[in-house]
Parts: structure tokens; sequence; C-alpha cells
């Protein structure tokens, strides 16, 4: 188990992230936050475009700047400022105490080396006096944890070599090979079969529990949300509309965004004809919204949405919603 040095490892608060396009500059996140206590899985949820991707790697700095730029807010890790580092010290935590598992792994994966020369790159660069026989059989055996068969073969395979979804099982090997006190998982099961997505799971469970590892699960699967996640963050339009424990949010959802996700969710309890669906689209980035970014959206929506002082208001222990109904 980690040392705790403090209650919560990671702390995010009010963080605004900007992205300059040709048409302008626009706040991609605003004003999130949240924290992540030791040994729990936090969930982001929410459609494409509302900021989650943006949102975490900006926690281990891999926005690129330009053309984003983070203009406010704080990211604490294990009491450190992150955002006070240099990018020196940045690596010595980067893929070692904090590490992410992406959802594009051809992106990811250089071509013109083997998959496990990539792996074991990790473990050279963090791991002092380990001997090359030490580092192939520790990475072998990341292979069979990741449900890669024949892993001595593969060892020696390029990326084009791969299916998408092998290739994404050598990412999420890459990212637990130090076992990182942080792991950030974007979409790591989306190329995955349900088998072995189930897999992966079981391990990520097994590797917080056994190692105190936290977690940040970002995904559009509410079911895998369900139930891997203590607590869920349901982000809209670059700002968090809902937070909570994944059980308030799954069973009480309060703001109509989340209600809307979750009515938009198959069901075996009973007979459905045809999902309903979330009408609309997301406000344009580049206008400004006053009010209630969701009002558009939103089948409760009155004048009061139209106010721009719209606060967050706690419906439970530890359960927050900005919405008007609830003031």
């Amino acid at each position: 188990m980690y040392k705790k040095n403090i209650d919560k490892l990671l702390e995010v608060t009010n963080l605004t992230v900007q992205l300059a396009t040709r048409r302008g500059i626009a706040n991609v996140v605003k004003n999130v936050s949240f924290d992540l206590g030791w040994g729990k899985t936090l969930g982001i949820v929410g459609e494409s475009g509302c900021g989650k991707t943006m949102t975490v790697r900006s926690i281990i700095g891999l926005n690129p700047q330009p053309p984003t730029k983070i203009i406010n807010g704080l990211i604490k890790f294990d009491n450190i400022n992150l955002m006070s580092l240099k990018e020196n010290q940045f690596n010595s935590i980067r893929g070692k105490e904090i590490s992410i598992i992406f959802q594009e792994p051809t992106s990811f994966l250089d071509p013109v080396f083997t998959v496990g020369s990539q792996v074991s790159e990790v473990l050279s660069s963090h791991i002092k006096n380990i001997s090359n026989k030490d580092i192939k059989y520790h990475v072998i055996e990341l292979f069979k944890k990741v449900g890669i068969p024949s892993p001595e073969k593969r060892f020696y395979n390029y990326p084009h070599q791969l299916s998408g979804g092998m290739a994404q099982r050598i990412l999420i090997a890459c990212a637990i090979a130090i076992t990182p006190k942080l792991l950030i998982c974007d979409e790591p099961t989306t190329a995955l079969d349900v088998t072995i997505q189930k897999q992966v799971l079981n391990l990520l469970e097994d590797l917080k529990n056994e190692k105190g590892m936290s977690i940040i699960f970002v995904s559009h699967n509410l079911a895998v949300i369900f139930e891997i996640c203590d607590e869920v963050v349901v982000m809209y339009a670059g700002e968090i509309v809902e937070k909570g424990a994944a059980a308030d949010i799954f069973n009480k959802p309060k703001h109509p965004y989340t209600e809307a996700l979750l009515k938009s969710l198959p069901t075996l309890n009973k007979d459905i004809e045809k999902l309903e669906m979330i009408k609309g689209y997301l406000p344009d980035i580049f206008q400004e919204v006053k009010g209630c970014l969701f009002k558009n959206r939103c089948i409760y929506a009155d004048d009061d949405c139209l106010s721009e002082d719209i606060k967050y208001i706690q419906v439970g222990i530890n359960h927050i919603v900005k919405c008007k109904r609830y003031e």
C-alpha cells in the first residue's frame, strides 16, 4: 500500500482551460472542481465534446500548449502543486506516479519499434539497475495480465501486426507497468470485446485493492462506470452539472441532463419500443450562453434558467447539482 501523506490524493480546484482556434478563443473546461481519495475510483461521464478528455489531460500535463492554455485553477497531487512544476520535474511523476491509458492505441504506439521494447522503455526509464532479462520477464507477465495470448511471441510484434483490441491492451500494460498511484483511464475499453473488457476491469479493481491505486475512469459506457466507480462526475459543455456517489447518481439523478443520459440506456427491467434520445445539440463553445447551458434541451426549462447566477446546490451527502430547480 502507498504511504498517504494527506487524505486526498488528488484535488482539482476551479480548473479552466482555453482553446485557441481560427474561429477564436473558447473556454472548453469551466471552473471544474473535484477531488479523489486514496484507493478510490472516480468516473467522469458526458457526451463527446463536453471536456472530459481535456480535463484529465490537464492533470497529467499532456494538453498541447498552445493551442490550449490553463488560465485558472489549481491541481494538487499527493500534496504537490502540479501546475508549479517544470517539465523535467513533471516527467519524474508522469508515467511513474500518474499514468494514463489512451483510447486510440494507433496514435500512441510507435510503428517502428516492437511493442515489447515500448513497454520495456517504461520500466527502464523509472527503475534503476534493472537487467534486460528482468525487464523482459516483467513485460511478458504484464502481457499475460491484460489478456494477450502468446505473450512471448507478441513481445517481438510491431503495432501494425496487432488488432485494435490487442494494441489497446499494450497501452494498458504500459500504463500499469510501474503501478502508479493514480491511473487515468480515457475510454480504455472502447476497442475491447466484452470478455476482455471484463478481464481488464477486474485487473484494475485488483490493482486498486492490492496497492491502493486510485483511478479516474472516463467513459461513455454508463454500465461500466456504475460497476467500478465510487463517485461520479457528470460534465456538460465544459462544466460539472452533477457530482456524487455512484449509487446516488444512478439511482437518484437530480440534474435533467443526468436523467436524460440514464433514460437513453436500454434496460432489462421493462419493455421499451424505442429508446429516448436527448434532442438538440451542445451549445456553440464560441458563443456566450446566459444561464443554464442545458436549458435549450431540458424538458423542465423555464424563465429561471436564463439567470446568470446558477449555483451548485447540495441535495445529499456529498451530492451536488447545478440546477435552478433545487434552489
